[in-house]
């Protein structure tokens, strides 16, 4: 348990939502693997803490209760959780699906800090334009078997798409930067 905590940090795709507690707490529990005997915070621990509410953009409601926040809040909560814990490893399981597309971004800009910094992280989505967006590696997934793995380039492409989504996507690239996206097949004609 907490040796594997201190491996690998997991954002859930929904968290446990337990009477009582407030974001600071839940952000401190997540932080629980390095905790020295008898739990007391040292202030490594708290300035852990503090960044991790911060740059999940939290902080400013720490004190509210986890039962008042909303989907996209609690989202970001349990991003600041796993951020907390400092593993090596970060899995996350649809991170975006509760948020809007401004904190999609700023959650998505975490990651890649993170990854800069060395944090290897595995996200599960189901968007192939979030994959595109920060993936350089591809596990695609059908009933529970991995079919396809491999760099993002080999693996993410128009069969990829149709065995998944059924078809009718066209990879595009936007004027200016040539950032790649894929969009119904419709839009392109």
């Amino acid at each position: 348990g907490r040796e594997l905590s201190r491996l690998r940090a997991f954002v859930p795709q929904r968290m446990p939502v337990p009477a009582g507690v407030t974001v600071r707490e839940a952000v401190t529990i997540g932080r629980s693997s390095h905790l020295k005997m008898l739990g007391r915070l040292t202030g490594e621990d708290r300035a852990a803490i503090d960044a991790s509410l911060e740059r999940a953009g939290v902080a400013r409601f720490g004190e509210r209760s986890l039962t008042t926040l909303s989907g996209g809040e609690l989202q970001r909560v349990q991003i600041a959780i796993g951020l907390a814990q400092e593993a090596p490893v970060l899995l996350l399981d649809e991170p975006f699906a509760p948020l809007d597309a401004g904190r999609t971004l700023h959650i998505a800009s975490i990651l890649l800090e993170e990854a800069a910094r060395g944090v290897a992280f595995v996200v599960a989505v189901h968007d192939p334009n979030v994959a595109l967006e920060l993936a350089t590696r591809v596990l695609l997934v059908e009933a529970g078997r991995i079919v396809a793995d491999g760099p993002i380039d080999e693996i993410l492409n128009d069969d990829a798409l149709l065995r998944i989504h059924g078809g009718g996507w066209a990879l595009a690239r936007r004027l200016g930067d040539g950032a790649r996206r894929w969009v119904p097949a419709a839009v392109t004609r």
